[in-house]
This record gives structure tokens, C-alpha cells and sequence, in this order.
């Protein structure tokens, strides 16, 4: 078992008050594996009951298991947070139903949603400027991560633990909670911009196939990391992701990403969602009480 990590300056919140992680030994972290959380009501508290699911497998699709420190803090910070609010994880299972659709037919994703699981994973293969940039990421303990920094992570459209769906006839918006963070997919026949400024999050418009929703993102910042294991991206990015909704309770996407900057092809990585029942997105700021940066020395 790895040695306990400690840490102060836990959120707290009306049902469990102040946790103290300190009690709590984060086994095997070095392997990037997320904390299942069980609320504990009659303590009032939480316990971490398991590690469960790796957190680039499940959510940034690195695809990788490298070393870590504490660079993830804010990440498990997040899950703490969103397991102390309510009654959350396990949820229900998702309702069995037809795919619910809008006034016009389409299928309408709104919902909140659980953080997705790949299903099926392509392997990304590196040019060799990001081989290098990824081996001395690896080296120096992911340091320079940008959430660690309270900056956006990854290029996906859903993040983890809880994502909400809002959309309309010409716009979708998905607001994450564990970054606070928004994207907006825009349905109403633009075109991406032509001046495009690169961002954090890029510029994302949709189109519909049949019942499947094709939204495309360009514009990312080269100052991104495609992952959270440590894969760079380039402005060249040009990310594909197609949503279904097969039934009420699931959601499936398929993401292509295709950066001819950093990487040889494109690759395809497959996702699997279930409706979050009875939940809804809380608020998490992660530099409300980051104390990451400290700790991030490469070492």
C-alpha cells in the first residue's frame, strides 16, 4: 500500500461538513486509478472504499499509466467534493425507454450525465517533436499538467464526474462540473470562423447525420494537453465527435482526433455514458483552495 498523502483544506459542505482526508490512504495512484467514493450518513462523513477505473481510461483517453505525485489533486478534489453533495454515485440504473426527441424530430440529448467509459480505444501514434515532449512530461511527474494549474483539461466534450446536456434547435451546451467549465456547440449552420483564434476549448459546431449528432472542434491553443496522461496537441488539432442516443438512459460517442502536428494518423476512441437519475451538477472552483502548485517540483 502506498503511503498515506497529506493534505489540508478539504471543501466543505451543508450534509458532511469537513472531511479529513488525511485519515485516508490513496492507494496505488501511481497508476492514475479514481476514487470510488460511498457516503457514510449515519457518520456524517465518507469513506474512500476502493479504487476503481483508471482515470485516462475512463476519462481523458491517454491511454497511458504514468507516474504521479500530486499533480491530480485537483481532479480528486473534485471527486471529493461531488461525493460529499447529496445522494450521489452509485446512481440508479439508468431507465429503460425510446430515445427522447425535440420538437423536430431529433434526439435530444439533454440530461446530466455520468463521466464516460471507454469501450474501444485506438493507440495514438507520436511524431517524434510529441514522443519527446511526452517522455520528459513522464519524467518530470506531469508538473506542468494545466489542471494542476486550474486550467482546462483535455479536448472532450464530456469530462468526469458529471456532466449536464442543455440543448435547443440551434445550440448545444454541456456544462462540466469538475472544472466549472462550458462548451457550446453551435447547430445553426455556421461555419467555423474564419479568423479563428485559438483557445483552451476550441471552436465547436455540429451537424446532424441521420440521428446522430457530428460535432467537429478546431481552434484548440497548442498550451493544452490533449490528456491527462500527457499527450500534447498542436493547433493543427481537429477533434470529430459523434453522439447517439440509443435509448433514454445511454449515450454513446465516438471520437476521432486528428492532429497532424503531433501524431502519425488519426485515431478513434469509443465512449459509453449512462443518464445520472436523480442528480445534478454542483459547484466546484479549483482555485478556491489550490495548494498544487507547492508541491509540484518534478521530482
Amino acid at each position: 500500500m502506498a503511503p498515506a498523502i497529506h493534505f489540508d483544506g478539504l471543501p466543505t459542505n451543508r450534509q458532511s461538513g469537513f472531511v479529513d482526508a488525511r485519515r485516508y490512504s490513496l492507494a496505488d495512484l501511481r497508476h492514475l486509478r479514481i476514487i470510488k467514493f460511498a457516503l457514510d450518513r449515519r457518520t456524517r462523513g465518507f469513506q474512500v472504499i476502493n479504487i476503481w477505473n483508471s482515470l485516462i481510461e475512463s476519462s481523458y483517453g491517454g491511454g497511458q499509466n504514468p507516474s504521479l505525485t500530486l499533480v491530480l489533486l485537483p481532479l480528486l478534489l473534485a471527486l471529493i467534493l461531488a461525493a460529499q453533495q447529496g445522494d450521489r454515485f452509485p446512481t440508479p440504473k439508468p431507465p429503460v425507454g425510446p430515445t427522447p426527441r425535440t420538437a423536430d424530430g431529433k434526439p435530444d440529448f439533454s440530461g446530466v450525465w455520468l463521466q464516460p467509459k471507454a469501450v474501444e480505444r485506438g493507440i495514438p501514434e507520436m511524431l517524434p517533436s510529441a514522443a519527446s515532449l511526452f517522455k520528459h512530461r513522464l519524467e518530470t511527474n506531469l508538473k506542468d499538467m494545466p489542471s494542476a494549474q486550474c486550467l482546462p483539461m483535455g479536448v472532450f466534450l464530456l469530462t468526469p464526474v458529471l456532466n449536464k446536456i442543455v440543448q435547443t434547435e440551434r445550440l448545444l451546451v454541456v456544462l462540466q462540473e469538475v472544472t466549472a467549465g462550458f462548451r457550446q456547440v453551435f447547430l445553426d449552420g455556421r461555419d467555423h470562423p474564419k479568423d479563428l483564434e485559438p483557445t483552451w476549448q476550441g471552436h465547436s459546431i455540429g451537424r446532424w447525420r441521420g440521428d446522430t449528432l457530428v460535432v467537429e472542434t478546431v481552434g484548440y491553443n497548442d498550451r493544452g494537453w490533449l490528456d491527462g496522461a500527457g499527450h500534447s496537441r498542436t493547433e493543427k488539432l481537429r477533434v470529430i465527435e459523434e453522439l447517439r442516443r440509443p435509448d433514454f438512459g445511454h449515450l454513446e460517442i465516438q471520437t476521432t482526433i486528428d492532429d497532424s502536428g503531433a501524431y502519425v494518423k488519426p485515431w478513434t476512441i469509443k465512449w459509453a455514458a449512462d443518464l445520472a437519475l436523480n442528480e445534478e451538477i454542483q459547484e466546484f472552483l479549483c482555485n478556491e483552495n489550490n495548494q498544487d502548485l507547492d508541491h509540484l517540483t518534478g521530482q
